[in-house]
């Protein structure tokens, strides 16, 4: 792992790459990240790998996150596990998935957890949704609270669902509506139902 400080001239270059990004003009993002790449800035060296995706041009894109991965950049590492996983290549992608949990990632850890869940590795699968919902992950938090429910243990459940919901999860926020109109609070349920949104799954920018 990488463990250099990119000089104030990297970082500055980097976040007028991202800015540029976030604004829609990726040829002037472009224009800035490789400028922080030569300035040692390896965060864009996963961005740059980011517009390559977003161009669909795929093997570029793995080859920047592999380097930027190898440097430590703990969102390459799931980036590749979710073009592996999109390209149906579950070995690859629990693989890099496994690198970014033990590097601290919670949505690495969330996403082995699913894994284990399709394996039927129940208790592996529990596990991993532990740990990911101890780093702050509602997609985690609210499947414990699935397991809880199944389990008959619906104040559990209802527990993690509420923590889930806090943190903006649509599905928890729709099972505790299921709950309400179950016990009868109508006003709850409407209030859970209406807050309900889906959330994005989009690509995240390196720091």
């Amino acid at each position: 792992m990488n463990d250099s400080i990119p000089s104030a001239e990297a970082v500055a270059n980097h976040q007028l790459g991202t800015k540029f990004f976030k604004s829609g003009d990726f040829a002037e993002a472009m224009k800035y990240w490789q400028i922080a790449v030569r300035l040692g800035h390896v965060g864009a060296i996963h961005d740059l790998g980011v517009l390559a995706y977003e161009v669909e041009d795929f093997t570029v894109a793995k080859k920047l996150w592999i380097k930027a991965a190898e440097s430590g950049v703990v969102a390459a590492m799931y980036h590749l596990a979710k073009m592996a996983d999109e390209h149906g290549d579950s070995e690859e992608a629990k693989k890099w998935s496994m690198a970014a949990a033990e590097a601290g990632d919670p949505n690495a850890m969330f996403n082995l957890g699913v894994m284990a869940e399709e394996e039927r590795k129940m208790k592996e699968a529990r596990s991993w949704y532990q740990r990911a919902a101890e780093a702050g992950n509602a997609s985690a938090m609210h499947n414990l609270g699935v397991f809880a429910y199944n389990a008959g243990r619906k104040a559990e459940a209802k527990e993690w669902y509420q923590r889930a919901a806090e943190l903006g999860d649509a599905d928890a926020m729709i099972n505790l509506a299921y709950m309400a109109q179950d016990a009868g609070d109508s006003d709850e349920a409407k209030k859970w139902f209406k807050l309900a949104r889906p959330q994005s799954n989009g690509f995240k920018i390196a720091d």
